[in-house]
């Protein structure tokens, strides 16, 4: 069971023009930092009911 997960790269937002275009969301809007912290949040519990216990986010 997989107790813990890496979430190293989670709190970056890419600036590259050229690359920035691949992290649009599903619905086609743009990365938002915020709601990437939001919708993170929500899923905790998701993740619990999974078994995870732990998460590393490196800076």
């Amino acid at each position: 069971m997989l107790l813990n997960t890496r979430m190293v790269q989670a709190l970056f937002e890419d600036e590259n023009p050229e690359t920035k275009k691949l992290w649009c969301y599903p619905d086609g809007s743009e990365f938002d930092p915020e709601r990437n912290t939001d919708e993170f949040v929500a899923a905790l519990s998701l993740y619990k009911a999974y078994g995870v216990i732990a998460f590393t986010i490196s800076l």
